[in-house]
């Protein structure tokens, strides 16, 4: 097989998209369609957790407050696995203050954005962390 045929038959990046708004999650739906990234929406952390046991993500996208675990505990859930420790995580937040972003540090969070944004910069964030 040439090295082009490799590329080819390489799959699609799988992009994990976690926000307890069901607007939120279509509107990336919505973004992220024209992309060649395969985008599994979750309506809170839990529910992400179960299917990344299954479906290994490429990339995380969390929102910070959810009910029940919140972003911060999907980024160390992330980082304590051994299987996922190495994938990227956004976390996502209305407020970004001098606290929320320590914590997002602390959890070893790649990057860490104000909502809202536009999807075309997430997208961008996107394909940069899977370079």
């Amino acid at each position: 097989m040439s090295e082009t045929e490799t590329l080819t038959a390489a799959r699609t990046p799988i992009v994990y998209f976690i926000d307890d708004s069901a607007t939120m999650r279509e509107v990336i739906k919505i973004a992220f369609r024209r992309e060649e990234l395969e985008v599994i929406t979750c309506h809170d952390a839990g529910s992400a957790i179960d299917l990344m046991e299954h479906n290994a993500p490429d990339v995380v996208i969390s929102d910070v407050i959810m009910p029940g675990r919140d972003g911060y505990e999907v980024c160390q859930h992330i980082r304590q696995h051994p299987g996922l420790s190495k994938t990227p995580v956004i976390l996502m937040s209305g407020v970004v203050n001098k606290a929320v972003a320590e914590r997002a540090f602390a959890v070893h969070a790649n990057e860490l954005i104000r909502k809202p944004f536009q999807p075309q910069d997430l997208i961008a964030r996107v394909r940069h962390l899977l370079e």
